[in-house]
C-alpha cells in the first residue's frame, strides 16, 4: 500500500482526477497511510473538481456523514446530482435518496424515481430495491405491485438482500 500511496501521489500531484480519489480512498482507510479522513476529503475535493464522478460522490458522502469536513447536506446533495449528471449510477442513486428524503434538496418523489430509474437502469439494485418499494407503496409513482415485484425481483437477482426479504412477504 505505502508503493500505491507514493505513485497516487506522484500523480495526483499532477492533477490526475483517478489518482486523487484513490489517494483520497488510501486516507480515508488508512491503507498505506495514516488515515486520515480531513486529507481524504482534500483528495476527494480535488478528484470532484477535476470532474472525477466516483471523487463527487465520495465528497458528497463526506459532506453528509461529516467525515473531514462539516455536514453539509446541500454540498452533498450538490456533488451528487454532479455526478449522476454525468450518468454516474452511484450518483444517480444517491442524489434520488437526497430528492426522495429531503436531504440537501426540496423532497420530490417524482424526480427522485427519474434518477432512481436511471440508476437502476444501469444495474444498481439498491435502486431497484427503492423502486420496488416505491411501487409498492405508491410513492412517486401509482401503486403497482406487479412492478415491484419485477423491481424486487431484479435486485434479488443481483443478490439485494432486502429485494429478496420483500418477496418472501
Amino acid at each position: 500500500y505505502a508503493q500505491a500511496v507514493y505513485w497516487y501521489e506522484q500523480a495526483a500531484q499532477k492533477g490526475n482526477a483517478a489518482a486523487q480519489c484513490n489517494l483520497g480512498l488510501c486516507y480515508e482507510r488508512g491503507d498505506g497511510v495514516q488515515k486520515d479522513l480531513a486529507a481524504a476529503f482534500k483528495w476527494y475535493l480535488k478528484s470532484a473538481e477535476n470532474g472525477s464522478r466516483s471523487g463527487q460522490v465520495n465528497v458528497g458522502i463526506s459532506y453528509e456523514n461529516g467525515e473531514g469536513t462539516d455536514k453539509n447536506p446541500e454540498q452533498a446533495a450538490k456533488w451528487y446530482r454532479a455526478a449522476a449528471e454525468q450518468g454516474y449510477a452511484s450518483g444517480q442513486y444517491e442524489y434520488a435518496r437526497c430528492l426522495k428524503n429531503g436531504l440537501g434538496v426540496k423532497a420530490n418523489a417524482v424526480e427522485a424515481i427519474e434518477w432512481y430509474n436511471k440508476s437502476a437502469t444501469q444495474g444498481n439494485d439498491k435502486a431497484m430495491n427503492i423502486l420496488g418499494d416505491c411501487y409498492y407503496k405508491g410513492e412517486g409513482v401509482e401503486k403497482d405491485i406487479l412492478k415491484a415485484k419485477e423491481w424486487y425481483e431484479k435486485a434479488a437477482a443481483k443478490g439485494n438482500k432486502y429485494s429478496i426479504e420483500s418477496l418472501k412477504k
